[in-house]
């Protein structure tokens, strides 16, 4: 990282990072219908920022459970197995980042028609495999 690329990063930390995942998403070759393609499979990904010390996360241990860790609990885990304590100052200093991928809208299409076809059509993810008998086959 160059020089001002950092004092870029450090004005405004958040739009850097969100820029640097939907680049990758973007330009990541598993994210085309073919190698060749220039479409991608999905849309512009979702990026979120949350503080590590926000309310939610504290409310996930009564929501999942006691066992669920807390942003602040991760990292200074992390940091006590690397021999160091995560400061008091610190514990301000810490981000959640949260992104989602979106398929192409083609896609959502698809499987809606696909799933109302199942639907109609009698067929369900557990009776494709099975042989499907005529009336008259079934007389004894």
């Amino acid at each position: 990282m160059t020089k001002e690329e950092k004092v870029v990063f450090l004005k405004n930390p958040n739009h850097v990072l969100e820029q640097l995942i939907k680049n990758f998403i973007h330009e990541a070759q598993p994210n085309r219908r073919n190698p060749a393609g220039r479409r991608s499979l999905l849309e512009e990904p979702l990026v979120g920022f949350a503080s590590g010390i926000a309310p939610l996360f504290f409310e996930y241990k009564t929501l999942i459970g006691p066992f669920h860790l807390t942003p602040r609990e991760i990292i200074s885990a992390a940091l006590q197995e690397r021999g160091r304590s995560l400061l008091f100052t610190e514990i301000e200093q810490i981000s959640v980042i949260s992104w989602a991928l979106p398929p192409q809208k083609i896609f959502a299409r698809v499987t809606v028609r696909r799933n109302n076809f199942r639907r109609n059509s009698g067929l369900t993810p557990g009776n494709l495999a099975k042989p499907v008998m005529s009336p008259s086959r079934n007389r004894s």
